[in-house]
Order: structure tokens, then sequence, then C-alpha cells
């Protein structure tokens, strides 16, 4: 009797932690594709920014915020393109209207290394920032 309930007590806490595992979300489920709300950079922080064709992307290190605008009217929406040395990635568009400027604030550790582009059509060229503010 004592072995069956034993074995039964362990059964359920067995199911009880793979429910746990199955239902914990992945350490990068905010990466991937989102998409950015409305709102303007601080003029208090300095960004680094690229340009290509009708697409303004930058990142603020102080905070790790992406921000991004549509700087012409050709009816495709900007994205920033982006990627951490510690292995994550994603991309960013800004349907935020044209003139306007969209953002994500993401966390990143302060030694990542962050390397992102603008696109609308096409793509700049990559450039590279250190997360950590300076």
């Amino acid at each position: 009797m004592r072995v069956k309930r034993t074995l039964a007590l362990m059964g359920a806490g067995a199911a009880a932690m793979a429910s746990i595992a199955m239902t914990a979300p992945p350490a990068s489920a905010s990466d991937g594709q989102e998409y950015a709300k409305k709102g303007s950079p601080s003029h208090d922080y300095w960004l680094r920014c690229t340009t290509r064709d009708g697409a303004f992307g930058c990142f603020q290190p102080y905070g790790e915020y992406f921000y991004i605008k549509d700087i012409e009217k050709e009816g495709e929406s900007p994205f920033v393109q982006w990627k951490s040395s510690t292995g994550r990635s994603g991309t960013i568009t800004a349907k935020v209207g044209y003139m306007n400027w969209g953002y994500v604030n993401k966390s990143f550790d302060e030694s990542t290394t962050i390397t992102f582009r603008s696109c609308v059509l096409v793509c700049s060229k990559w450039t590279s920032v250190s997360a950590g503010y300076e």
C-alpha cells in the first residue's frame, strides 16, 4: 500500500513538473518579428542610426530602444533587422505612418554588441554598437 501511494505521488509530481515545463515561455519569446509602437526618441540620449531609401532606423543604448521612421511615401513599411553578439535576432516593422517614429524596447546585457540595419525595399549596411550605456 505504501509503495502504491509513493508511486502515485511520484507520478503526480512528474505530471506537475511536465505541465510547468510545457507552459514556460522560451527565453527569447520577445525576439523575432515585432511591430513598433508609435513614439519618438528622447533627445537626452545619443543614438546610432542608419538610413536607406525611406527608412531611418536607430538604436539607443540607454534603455536598449530601437527606433524607426518612415521618411518616404512609397507605400511600404520600413523595418529594422537586428542581431546580437549573444545569438538573438529579430525584425521590427513600423506601421505608424509617414514621418512618424515607432519604437520597441528590448533588454540586452551591457556587454552585448548590437548589429542592425534599416530597410524598406532594400537595406542599409550593417552597423554595430555596444548595448552598454557610455
